[in-house]
């Protein structure tokens, strides 16, 4: 019964906060200013060094304490976020909502333009799902093939660091990637990076249908496989994760902006949700065949999101100055 209120609890505690931050972020920058979804992506970064921590700490003191010290260990550092953002919010409330960056940016938008913008975030929503549904399964039978299929005696669930450390090593080369194609201009819109990040989805789970074919299916192979695949899904992420809250940003009417993220975060949850009810199947069809599944799925999702790439950044650009 605790385990179910405590869980209850940290998902309230999360619709409050994660679609607020974002907004909080995105409205420190101008709609059309370039530097907005590098914005998103640094602010990616510094959620992953404490997703990077979070494992290996919590299994030192699982592993040398208790379960009880390892949740409290959390609850402590939850506290010393508040206590920064307490500290520090001084000074980010008032850029937030300056003129400079909202009030000589914003135009009234009509109701159909309104309805524009809103109908092309909710096909969106229903887009990445498909990316969510393949990219958790990290947490899922990812964890499964790391402690039954790779040639390895490290703990299966210190493999969860992999991808944060791979989000803090390639942000600031995929910063400065962005920013050599801007200099060009040839960056791509921020739905392209949506779309890149669904190709890169499924190039990844191509990677673990071959490694799962070089194992037989129930054979062990090589960690480089995983880790592989980590590194690529982790770029896939870069390009999808940050760029949407970024997107949303952009496209949202500004009076529905908090609305409108906490929608991208129930995509994430629709696409957790799914992710399990396809991880069902690991142990119901050979593992290459399964990955596989996710390749397809990953493709669909890059097809939708390519061709709706025109109506999207139409969309963005309404009331834009």
């Amino acid at each position: 019964t605790l385990l179910l209120v405590a869980l209850g609890i940290i998902s309230l505690g999360n619709g409050f906060f994660k679609p607020n931050i974002s907004t909080q972020i995105g409205d420190l920058y101008a709609d059309k200013d370039p530097l907005k979804d590098s914005a998103f992506n640094i602010f990616y970064m510094g959620i992953n060094v404490g997703a990077f921590a979070a494992p290996l700490v919590s299994s030192y003191f699982r592993k040398h304490y208790s379960w009880g010290a390892a949740f409290a260990v959390a609850g402590v550092g939850m506290l010393i976020s508040l206590a920064i953002y307490w500290t520090f919010k001084k000074y980010i409330v008032p850029v937030a909502h300056s003129t400079e960056t909202l009030g000589k940016k914003t135009v009234a938008l009509t109701k159909e333009q309104e309805n524009t913008k809103i109908v092309s975030l909710l096909i969106i929503f229903a887009i990445v799902i498909f990316f969510w549904m393949a990219f958790f399964q990290y947490a899922y039978t990812l964890t499964f093939w790391a402690r039954d299929c790779t040639n390895t005696t490290i703990a299966p669930e210190k493999f969860q660091s992999i991808g944060p450390f791979f989000v803090i090593v390639f942000t600031p080369l995929l910063l400065m990637f962005w920013n050599f194609l801007r200099k060009r201009g040839k960056e791509p819109s921020t739905a392209g990076k949506l779309a890149i990040g669904m190709l890169l989805t499924a190039l990844c789970f191509v990677i673990m249908s071959v490694a799962a074919l070089i194992g037989g299916d129930t054979g062990r192979v090589s960690v480089a496989w995983l880790v592989a695949n980590y590194a690529i899904i982790t770029l896939a992420e870069l390009c999808c994760s940050p760029m949407g809250l970024s997107l949303v940003n952009k496209m949202a009417p500004p009076r529905m902006r908090g609305l409108m993220m906490g929608g991208w975060f129930v995509s994430l949850s629709i696409g957790s949700y799914l992710s399990g009810f396809v991880g069902s199947f690991w142990e119901k069809m050979p593992h290459s065949r399964f990955f596989g599944m996710l390749v397809i799925s990953s493709l669909f999702a890059f097809a939708l999101m390519y061709l709706m790439m025109g109506k999207v950044n139409r969309a963005v650009d309404i009331g834009s100055d």
